[in-house]
């Protein structure tokens, strides 16, 4: 743990001292890795926002080692959501601190009969709100975040009414039909030089995508 805590400190650190007064271009990269950053969390947040509407977790705050305190978390998280997808404590600490810092989730402290101190987590209206507006927010162009972030919101759809549900489903419908036309295009370009290998990466991806944009047809009778 100590470990762990320096090589946390030193990144904080190397963070904060990085100069703001660079050239333009530093700027940009320094937005476009507080973005990537910030899609990376979007994922475990809908998982945490959908698992604390549901349930109320409750954590143990007489342990100082912050491990031990989202470990129970982290299990009753992957335990509902497992199936789809398992978020790391490297994840869910951030992701946490992060909607708790923005009044996205509320801590209320209880005591037991035995009286042992717990910590009970729970979602706030703004939390709620806030998990609408990142799930019905585009999803990544990255391939692999995409698929991702798609898994994750599927898991959680049923939060949505019907109406932002459809509105869901439509609008994914539309960017998986883009993503295909993407790949077909890259995949004729004559210009564009793949081995074998790479083209069978690719024609298997289109199988899957087309697949994928089925899975949304089925689904859109279920609301």
């Amino acid at each position: 743990m100590k470990i762990i805590s320096k090589i946390i400190n030193a990144i904080k650190t190397w963070w904060a001292n990085l100069p703001e007064d660079s050239s333009e271009s530093w700027k940009i990269d320094k937005k476009i890795i507080k973005s990537i950053a910030f899609k990376l969390l979007v994922s475990i947040i809908l998982l945490i926002v959908a698992f604390l509407t549901t349930f109320i977790a409750g954590l143990d705050t007489n342990n100082p080692l912050m491990l031990l305190v989202i470990i129970p978390f982290l299990k009753d998280i992957i335990e509902l959501f497992g199936t789809f997808t398992k978020p790391s404590l490297g994840t869910i600490h951030p992701a946490l601190k992060r909607m708790l810092a923005k009044k996205y989730v509320q801590v209320s402290d209880r005591m037991s009969s035995g009286g042992k101190k717990s910590s009970y987590y729970s979602i706030t209206d703004a939390g709620k709100k806030y998990f609408k507006e990142i799930f019905l927010s585009e999803v990544s162009e990255n391939p692999s975040m995409f698929h991702n972030q798609l898994q994750a919101r599927f898991a959680t759809i049923g939060m949505l009414n019907n109406e932002e549900k459809k509105q869901f489903l439509d609008d994914i419908d539309k960017q998986i039909e883009l993503y295909k036309f993407e790949i077909e295009n890259k995949l004729n370009d004559e210009f564009i030089t793949f081995d074998n290998y790479q083209k069978a990466l690719l024609k298997r991806t289109i199988i899957e995508i087309a697949s994928l944009k089925d899975f949304v047809k089925s689904i859109k009778g279920l609301a």
